[in-house]
């Protein structure tokens, strides 16, 4: 499956620490997702492009394993939290 993004805002997106990353209008992301042979766990391919912050593309693989004993957590949306994604 791909799952191509882009049509984006300028804005600052939260990072992990809460100091924001800074996005361009341009920004294109590009995820394709892969089921393993075995089909235990997909590769996820993400390219991302963005050139009014990044001289240069970046790619990054990483994979999802299943694991059907970890219990899913419900969390509630947490005003505080969630106003950090609003410019």
């Amino acid at each position: 499956m791909v799952v191509e993004t882009g049509n984006f805002s300028d804005h600052r997106s939260p990072s992990g620490s809460g100091t924001g990353i800074p996005s361009g209008a341009g920004k294109h992301v590009v995820d394709r997702y892969n089921l393993s042979e075995d089909g235990t766990h997909a590769l996820v391919d993400i390219f991302l492009e963005d050139p009014k912050f990044l001289a240069q593309p970046v790619t990054a693989t990483f994979e999802w394993r299943y694991s059907p004993h970890f219990e899913m957590l419900q969390l509630d949306c947490d005003d505080g939290v969630a106003k950090r994604f609003i410019q």
